[in-house]
């Protein structure tokens, strides 16, 4: 199995995973302390799709619009569509990275040096993966 695969498979994995979370809080099964609750309104849209909060959703959707924005430049200028995937398996795979990353420290339970393994495998994963797509084997 290649590594787009296999990151492909976990980025769809990390999705999964957080429907299903959301789909569990939603219910009120199991309520935390100080949850939200998952209404979706215009002010949480962010907050709610990266599990950021306090200005860093914004900041993420600075980078998002900027990096689109390049990409779609940068593909203009070298006529390959290859720049516009490769932005969008990205903001795939860290979105739901970040949003994972967000549920799996509630609670406290995980430390934080258990996640920044998984982090760096992640990164190394990524990396993989965008050579891939860049020599044409995915």
């Amino acid at each position: 199995m290649s590594f787009f695969r296999t990151a492909l498979y976990i980025a769809m994995g990390m999705i999964l995973f957080n429907v299903i979370i959301g789909w569990i809080f939603s219910t009120g099964a199991f309520p935390l302390e100080g949850n939200p609750g998952m209404e979706l309104t215009e002010d949480n849209a962010l907050n709610k799709l990266t599990g950021l909060t306090g200005g860093m959703e914004y900041i993420w959707l600075a980078g998002t619009t900027l990096s689109a924005l390049a990409s779609i430049g940068l593909a203009i200028l070298l006529r390959v569509i290859t720049p516009i995937g490769i932005w969008m398996f990205g903001e795939v795979f860290w979105t739901s990275w970040i949003r994972t990353n967000s549920v799996l420290s509630m609670g406290g339970f995980l430390p934080d040096e258990f996640l920044a393994i998984f982090f760096i495998g992640m990164m190394f994963l990524f990396i993989a993966v965008i050579i891939g797509m860049l020599v044409g084997r995915p």
